[in-house]
């Protein structure tokens, strides 16, 4: 028989319950991170229909430029080089998805305003 975890805050708002989005470019250095990605993997694991990632957390608060800067600093620091590297990869793929999104709906939304 499996655990049936429930999870009353989703990872977002958890990350800024834990001051987490007041970090700045310390966030990766923070020992609250460390609680909060093990929360955001059980979070995605009992909840597969509504994943959310690191990324998706740091961009709610932050700009992108803001994120990038983020993880340059966190792959200075050996102990967090490897997340960071790795992070910036998936930022640059999720943020192009966002930002195609964010076309799209202004395209739709420009030509909904040219029919009426």
């Amino acid at each position: 028989m499996g655990v049936h975890l429930e999870f009353v805050k989703i990872p977002d708002d958890v990350f800024a319950l834990l001051k987490l989005d007041e970090a700045g470019d310390q966030v990766f250095r923070s020992s609250m991170f460390a609680f909060w990605t093990k929360y955001l993997d059980n979070y995605n694991i009992a909840n597969p229909d509504t994943k959310t990632s690191v990324i998706s957390a740091l961009s709610v608060s932050h700009s992108d430029e803001a994120v990038f800067k983020f993880l340059e600093s966190a792959k200075k620091i050996p102990s967090t080089e490897k997340l960071a590297t790795k992070l910036q990869a998936k930022a640059r793929v999720f943020l192009e998805k966002e930002k195609g999104s964010r076309e799209r709906r202004s395209a739709a939304e420009g030509a909904r305003q040219d029919r009426c």
